[in-house]
């Protein structure tokens, strides 16, 4: 009688593998495997496609994921100058120009050449802020983890220079920056500007974005959307940046509030070239250097000096702090949630004056063409 052979393991696990699938499908078989942790399921991914510097832009200003889509309007068109600036660079530095590959572009020379250029620590700033979250939109599956932690952790990050103190304008150049705006285009305009950014203490695109019905005519304050935030808040003014600011809104849209309704009246942007857009933030910036220029032939400014919304926000601080105000008062007026980024704008001030804010050197300056507004206009229409 002949031995019957048994089967081998192999053969019956292959049995019953089969019986388990014919029974319940392979789709269920393949998921609890798969659930049970027996066997990883490998996907096999396809290698990503490395972008010209021409597809990441369109990618950057269009993609549903990136940086750019969620940002306030004038974030995007500050990131949109940006961007015009980077890839002027990149056409004259690289031989490819925009049809350089990404990879080469997100180097570490090359990205340090560029911001070098840059000698104000504020615009380095604002050009790293815009590389960062260019290469996080379109670089970050693509570039090496390392690179990527390397470049925003290292090469994007500038630091302050603890040797960079922030100064405030001096009453001299105060006067001197009041009176040479009433010499420029749009005289009154640019006058109330450095008024309301001196007696505020708000941001440039927070003064550029407010509305006539922002305005609290009772209380002297403004309702601006501080940075990063999503609800309004109130900002206090001093009387006579007020009174400047005031006077300039009824002066430019009296008629404007004959002929519209409340409504589209409310909605005028108070800083603006039509009181339909509000007025780029590089228009104030660009008139502020221009002025800073006329001060340098005047001996007023330093060749390294600088003038600008950023400056008039240090001013506004610094003085306040002087005349005895707390700090903790002077970050609620700034809208600073961390009490660490006011004392920034205040280390090495001199000794403190004993005074309230309404006694600040610029508070209550009394000037005769603000008593007599018709002289006010007058001198403005000239």
């Amino acid at each position: 009688m002949s031995k019957i052979r048994q089967k081998s393991k192999k053969a019956l696990f292959d049995e019953k593998l089969a019986q388990l699938i014919g029974e319940f499908g392979p789709a269920m078989f393949e998921k609890e495997i798969l659930k049970k942790n027996i066997i990883k399921k490998v996907i096999k991914e396809e290698p990503k496609k490395i972008l010209t510097f021409e597809e990441a832009e369109n990618l950057f200003f269009t993609s549903p994921t990136s940086y750019f889509v969620d940002k306030r309007e004038e974030t995007q068109r500050g990131y949109k100058s940006e961007m015009r600036s980077f890839k002027g660079f990149i056409e004259k530095e690289l031989t490819s120009g925009t049809k350089v590959l990404i990879t080469e572009v997100f180097n570490k020379e090359i990205i340090l050449k560029y911001l070098n250029k840059q000698q104000n620590m504020g615009t380095r700033k604002k050009k790293s802020s815009f590389l960062r979250a260019f290469l996080k939109s379109v670089a970050k599956d693509i570039l090496d983890k390392k690179q990527v932690d390397f470049l925003l952790g290292k090469t994007l990050k500038i630091k302050d220079n603890p040797n960079c103190i922030p100064k405030a304008l001096t009453s001299e150049q105060i006067n001197f920056i009041l009176e040479a705006a009433k010499e420029t285009t749009s005289a009154l305009r640019n006058y109330a500007i450095f008024w309301t950014l001196l007696g505020s203490g708000i941001r440039a695109n927070e003064l550029v974005n407010i509305q006539i019905k922002d305005i609290d005519w009772n209380d002297k304050a403004i309702l601006i959307m501080p940075k990063g935030k999503s609800e309004y808040e109130k900002r206090y003014m001093t009387d006579v940046s007020f009174d400047v600011m005031s006077t300039y809104v009824q002066f430019m849209y009296a008629d404007k509030k004959e002929r519209y309704t409340k409504l589209k009246y409310s909605e005028i942007y108070i800083f603006s070239t039509n009181g339909t857009n509000a007025l780029a933030t590089s228009t104030i910036r660009e008139m502020m250097n221009n002025i800073k220029k006329r001060g340098i032939q005047e001996k007023m400014f330093s060749e390294d000096a600088s003038l600008s919304p950023h400056i008039l926000r240090h001013t506004f601080s610094l003085y306040a702090y002087e005349s005895g105000m707390e700090i903790y008062k002077i970050s609620k007026l700034l809208g600073h949630e961390n009490i660490n980024t006011t004392q920034t704008y205040l280390r090495l001030l001199p000794d403190q004056v004993k005074k309230e804010l309404e006694k600040h050197p610029y508070a209550n300056v009394e000037l005769e063409y603000l008593k007599q507004k018709e002289a006010l206009y007058g001198k403005f229409a000239d």
